[in-house]
């Protein structure tokens, strides 16, 4: 008779969040569903219970992560302060999902429809958030763009992510490029 593990599915998601986070250099092993659910304690059924297979959780993992980080963006879009904090705010909150679970994700996710559908819908909700961030600062009168709103969050969110892989490149110097200004126009 099969034992009923409670909380099996927060379980396995807490202790593959765990892997992925101990794996964040992408250099500490292999992530195999067998060695979760030993970890975990529980047969390896279980896990086919509430994921279909390691992507399958990997994505919901990520999913939940990238949720979070966006929720978190809320007090620092609605702060009172500066522009430059508010950007450099979101560009840490960004960083810092990307330091914890790049290179895990990018191991661990195989290039399936599935997954690039995940990632483009992920990527979706961020630039969204960042396309209605950008409309409250211009109606506020904080910010002029040349760009369209969309045109805008898709290139901001990028460079963010690009930026924060590149060690030789801080925040200030992103920063000092976004505002330069062609005056010979």
């Amino acid at each position: 008779m099969s034992q009923k593990i409670e909380n099996a599915r927060e379980k396995l998601m807490t202790s593959g969040r765990n892997f992925l986070l101990r794996n964040r250099d992408g250099k500490n092993g292999k992530f195999s569903v067998r060695d979760l659910t030993t970890e975990c304690d529980m047969a390896l059924g279980t896990f086919y219970r509430y994921f279909q297979s390691k992507d399958d959780l990997v994505r919901q993992i990520l999913s939940e992560e990238w949720d979070r980080m966006i929720d978190s963006l809320n007090p620092i879009m609605q702060s009172d302060t500066t522009l430059f904090e508010k950007v450099r705010g979101i560009y840490e909150q960004i960083d810092e999902f990307e330091s914890n679970y790049r290179f895990s994700a990018m191991g661990l996710l195989n290039s399936s429809a599935e997954s690039l559908s995940f990632r483009e819908q992920n990527m979706r909700k961020m630039y969204d958030k960042i396309e209605a961030f950008l409309q409250r600062e211009i109606d506020c009168g904080r910010l002029v763009l040349s760009a369209d709103l969309k045109s805008a969050s898709y290139l901001l969110v990028q460079l963010f992510i690009s930026t924060g892989r590149n060690p030789a490149m801080s925040f200030e110097d992103l920063w000092a490029c976004m505002t330069f200004r062609d005056t010979s126009c």
